[in-house]
């Protein structure tokens, strides 16, 4: 819908407005398990029914809906048999008027024959493919919508889930109405073979995907070039909130505990929206730290207590007229703040009880400094703690944590194939526990973990603690930053992150394959980083900082193109800490 990528949000939204017109007639609309989320993520209940919405359903639950002759049926579905299958069911025993179908993404010639020989009587009106194929979890990020398994390994993705994931990559180059120049990580598998099946898929609809490239590169990285990330706590709101309880399409499940004590979100189910398209508070406060996030709460708490404070024995008539024209602003204040309340009241208590102020300064101190012997000391600290109190006390760290702490100072300080002290370690904390340390070295491979700390030394340190961070909890900072600041300012090496071209995917040359006219000094001005293995909050919050201009300063800024850059992240799923070593895990 837009010529420039823009807000996710909005592009999406320009798509749902188009096939839900505001035409005064009652409509139903059927969905599939992706586009369900891809349409959540962007529109209310309350849109909806403003654009005559009677019912939303799954279009696979057939049996279950009832005979509505005089309704309009709306259609959006992936582009995939199982949904299509369905269609045909629902088409073949007609429960509505007529029937509009919208695909998210590129329709097969093979799928489209199935519609029109189910359509027998005639029913389908309109037949249209639009491009959503993503799911936008921040303006500036988005997840592919197929249902597929996210994974670390790429033996463990499928033929049929890569070529998805490829098929909703492209869907964006539509939806943003350009052609990027595709580079990619050559030392990954998984890269790789993502970069050849979108080849794949752009090339079986050349026409479809000819825009010009308007200074712009989607960018293929894999998890495994940065795997001390997700395994550092993060203290930014939108992170903790996926770290501590848990964000899935921006909605977050309350722990049984809290769900019980409280009124608001979905009293069925517990759950709670969190998303900057329509939470001010939260737009607001995503990417803050910790410590100005509870200054925020205890404002916006005064600020709800003010609103709702009126006199009722001495106010005026105007006065009580104002409160009333308020109320739904009012209830709205209300329950935002109790939402938002109710979590960071959660999380500190999080916090408290798993010691993580102090955990995450010994991380934090492991990424800036060089002190083997401190941190190793200080670790065992945590350790011996947990052991003398038999972890049931407050205020000590969880198996988790130090199983994280143990992973980092291995990467830090240990090297391949000798002798690992952090093995021992881990072992005496649980059984099988030292299997994190064999598949995390298999997963990271032999690549080098200097890249993954940056520079280190007391210079450096002080450097970073007083200029960059002024935070001793987020001086931490993800290979990403770097990474994207050499391909703005044109410096990302071409060996190691190729354009994908006509050599590299053994095609003749196509429009589908092309690189810039000098692609060793190229600066985009649009980048779109693309993370094989799912990325993290983190990563997303630099993107954010780079859109805002305050991720790069000082000579760092001085190689960027002229007029500004501007980024994006998506990636098969987003990673906290307990799912990536989950993922790693799963790997036999």
């Amino acid at each position: 819908m837009s010529g420039s990528p823009g807000n996710l949000f909005t592009t999406v939204a320009g798509y749902m407005d188009n096939i839900l017109p505001a035409d005064n007639t009652m409509k139903v609309l059927l969905l599939d398990e992706s586009t369900l989320n891809v349409i959540s993520m962007v529109r209310s209940q309350t849109f909806l029914l403003s654009r005559g919405v009677f019912l939303v359903a799954r279009v696979e639950y057939h049996w279950q809906r009832q005979c509505m002759k005089n309704m309009r049926c709306i259609v959006f579905i992936r582009p995939q048999v199982s949904s299509v299958s369905a269609v045909c069911n629902e088409l073949n025993n007609p429960k509505y008027e007529n029937y509009e179908i919208y695909f998210s993404a590129a329709a097969s010639s093979e799928l489209l024959d199935s519609l029109a020989r189910a359509d027998a009587k005639r029913l389908v009106n309109r037949v249209c493919e639009v491009f959503c194929d993503f799911a936008a979890l921040n303006a500036d990020a988005f997840i592919t919508a197929a249902a597929v398994p996210n994974a670390l390994f790429p033996a463990l993705v499928s033929a049929t889930s890569l070529r998805l994931v490829a098929e909703g990559i492209a869907s964006t180059f539509v939806a943003h109405r350009r052609r990027p120049y595709v580079r990619y990580d050559q030392r990954s598998t998984f890269a790789r073979n993502l970069a050849m099946e979108l080849n794949e898929v752009l090339q079986k609809n050349i026409e479809l995907y000819d825009y010009k490239s308007k200074d712009s590169v989607f960018l293929i990285l894999d998890r495994s070039s940065d795997v001390l990330t997700p395994l550092v706590m993060q203290w930014t709101y939108q992170s903790m909130l996926h770290e501590h309880i848990g964000l899935n399409y921006n909605r977050l499940r309350l722990p049984s505990t809290l769900a019980s004590t409280t009124q608001q979100g979905d009293e069925e189910n517990g759950e709670y929206v969190f998303s900057p398209n329509d939470d001010s508070f939260f737009a607001a406060n995503m990417f803050a730290n910790w410590g100005d996030l509870c200054a925020n709460i205890k404002e916006y708490v005064e600020k709800c207590k003010s609103t709702l404070d009126i006199d009722r024995d001495t106010a005026t008539v105007d006065e009580i007229r104002d409160y009333v024209q308020r109320m739904s602003q009012t209830k709205y204040l209300a329950g935002s703040v109790e939402k938002h309340t109710t979590v960071v009241t959660h999380i500190s208590s999080e916090v408290k009880r798993r010691a993580l102020l102090e955990t995450s300064l010994l991380e934090q101190h492991m990424v800036v400094t060089n002190d083997p012997t401190g941190h190793w000391n200080r670790l065992q600290e945590f350790v011996s703690k947990r052991n003398h109190s038999g972890g049931v006390s407050e205020g000590v760290a969880d198996v988790s944590d130090l199983v994280r702490l143990c992973l980092i100072y291995h990467l830090k300080y240990e090297k391949p194939h000798q002798p690992s002290r952090v093995a021992e370690t881990l072992n005496s904390l649980g059984p099988n526990l030292a299997k994190y340390l064999r598949k995390l070295q298999q997963y990271h491979g032999e690549r080098p973990t200097d890249e993954l700390f940056g520079e280190t030394g007391v210079l450096a340190s002080i450097v970073k603690t007083f200029v960059d961070s002024g935070n001793v909890y987020t001086q931490h900072e993800a290979v990403l930053k770097r990474t994207l600041l050499q391909l703005f300012s044109g410096k990302l090496p071409l060996e190691q992150y190729p354009y994908l071209t006509a050599s590299s995917t053994g095609h003749a040359a196509t429009s589908a394959s092309h690189q810039p006219q000098q692609p060793s000094t190229f600066k985009p001005k649009d980048v779109t980083a693309f993370m094989c293995g799912g990325f993290t909050y983190a990563e997303a919050a630099i993107v954010n900082s780079i859109n805002s201009g305050t991720a790069y300063s000082g000579s760092a800024a001085s190689g960027l193109p002229q007029g500004g850059v501007r980024a994006c992240i998506g990636g098969t799923g987003v990673l906290n800490s307990e799912s990536f070593l989950g993922m790693l895990e799963a790997y036999a």
